[in-house]
């Protein structure tokens, strides 16, 4: 029996004891913040990056800390200490080798909760109906969606089937909040700070690097339109990178205002140095290729009839060299050639940068070639040819062109396709406040994070149901 007593401790055991040590100490130390009433730790200091208790610098990253007593993390810091999951202890050490932050006791690579815990909260502080905290809100929104939510009533119901778990990794200090609270919090939110936070945190889930492909294109929202309050369906504006396949941001297109205003202040809020921005003949804009020239990035923009005399002009020159077989004209050429499903697609691209006799390119920031593709469809005896023409600031190279016009359509076959078949988002009557605008973007971070995770190979809608279904699994889409 003796024996038995002094037996060593098991690694797990001595892990358990000393956090729950560490917990009984560190509740000791909590007070309460008099401007957010949450619980702070003012005598301690914390890594914001690995959570240790510490003096002056992380002893595992070597990151420097705010100074004693700096705002410490508010109530989410007891998370970082100790988790419970399955009814079972996770102790620090089993995370210590991670990067990233905390975000509901498990570690997000890009630092979720990092980006957002700076977003406003909309209600007044002292209000007495400011039950629930803006980011246990946010935490069961995302959680929902990715799990198949489509509406406030879903998040709802979601959240309280997972009440357990989620108590075991929330504050909730006053439970799930309901579907009322849900609508009124998330609708209430700064869309422009919301999006900014978006936009900070995917920069984080991918290293952008040069050549990489943004496309830009629009999307109207269907049944976001209020006939009780004559309000017209919204139409968000999406840039989406075509190798990490993330949506890199989105921007709600103003009233009685269209594309061409919205995507310079789109591309204003990213970083696209290096970048091939894509966007099709709405986007074929003069202002807009000087803003995407400014921002560091070269452009290729589909050109149509919304510039009839500089389209004429293209159209006849590349149509006429093409006849001729490009004698006398500097040009690269590509070709491709796909069959699937009964078709066979050949594409040809055309590009040169001889343009000299071009009298508008003068005026379009830093032009220095005009394209062409021809595409050609021949199913069974059937043949279809469309023709389609670009202008770019990309030098004549015929692979590169045409990886940038292919790649295009990744937004909306990878993008808007998903989220009208995978998402239900045409269908989505959710009009009040800026909840649609809102909820686009939890969809897009639902989108992002099912990405992200690249172990399940079935597609977008599998994986949303298979998250719903397996808590495990989806803990594995929230860690990547």
């Amino acid at each position: 029996m003796d024996d038995e007593q002094h037996q060593p401790q098991s690694e797990e055991s001595r892990g358990e004891s000393a956090l729950l040590k560490l917990q009984e100490e560190f509740h000791q130390f909590l007070q309460e913040c008099h401007d957010c009433r949450r619980e702070i730790a003012s005598h301690w200091q914390f890594c914001a990056h690995c959570g240790t208790r510490l003096a002056t610098h992380c002893p595992g990253c070597g990151n420097p800390l705010p100074p004693p007593g700096a705002h410490a993390g508010q109530a989410h810091l007891k998370i970082a200490k100790l988790f419970r999951y399955s009814g079972q202890i996770i102790y620090h050490a089993k995370w210590g080798s991670l990067s990233g932050g905390f975000f509901m006791g498990m570690r997000l690579p890009s630092s979720f909760q990092d980006h957002f815990v700076t977003l406003t909260d909309p209600r007044c502080p002292y209000a007495p109906n400011s039950r629930h905290l803006l980011m246990d809100i946010l935490v069961i929104a995302v959680c929902a969606v990715i799990s198949g939510a489509e509406g406030w009533e879903d998040i709802e119901e979601y959240g309280k089937a997972q009440a357990e778990w989620f108590a075991d990794l929330l504050d909730l200090p006053h439970g799930i909040p309901g579907h009322d609270t849900f609508r009124r919090v998330v609708s209430q939110v700064d869309p422009e700070e919301f999006t900014q936070c978006f936009i900070a945190w995917t920069n984080a889930l991918h290293a952008a690097t040069a050549g990489d492909i943004v496309a830009i294109d629009g999307k109207t929202l269907r049944h976001s339109f209020d006939r009780a309050t004559a309000t017209t369906a919204i139409h968000m504006v999406s840039a989406w990178a075509s190798a990490h396949r993330l949506v890199l941001g989105q921007l709600k297109v103003e009233e009685k205002s269209n594309e061409i205003t919205a995507i310079p202040a789109l591309l204003q809020l990213l970083d696209v140095t290096g970048a091939v921005v894509t966007i099709d003949a709405m986007g074929c804009q003069k202002e807009i290729a000087q803003t995407i020239v400014e921002r560091g990035a070269e452009y290729v923009l589909a050109l149509k009839e919304n510039h009839p005399t500089l389209y004429e002009d293209v159209t006849l020159f590349l149509n006429d060299a093409r006849d001729t077989g490009f004698t006398d004209v500097e040009h690269a050429y590509h070709e491709t050639v796909d069959g699937d499903h009964g078709r066979i697609e050949t594409r040809r691209y055309w590009i040169t940068s001889q343009i000299e006799w071009l009298g508008a390119q003068a005026s379009w920031a830093n032009l220095h070639s005009v394209g062409m593709v021809e595409s050609r469809r021949e199913i069974g005896e059937t043949v279809q040819i469309d023709t389609r023409y670009f202008l770019t600031s990309l030098p004549a190279q015929g692979i590169r062109f045409a990886q940038a016009v292919r790649q295009h359509w990744g937004i909306e076959n990878a993008l808007h396709w998903v989220l009208d078949v995978s998402f239900n988002e045409d269908a989505c009557r959710i009009r009040k406040d800026q909840g649609a605008q809102i909820f686009a973007v939890l969809r897009h971070i639902a989108l992002n994070l099912l990405r992200h995770e690249p172990h399940h190979k079935r597609g977008i809608k599998a994986r949303r149901k298979r998250a719903g279904w397996d808590r495990d699994y989806l803990v594995q889409v929230l860690t990547g």
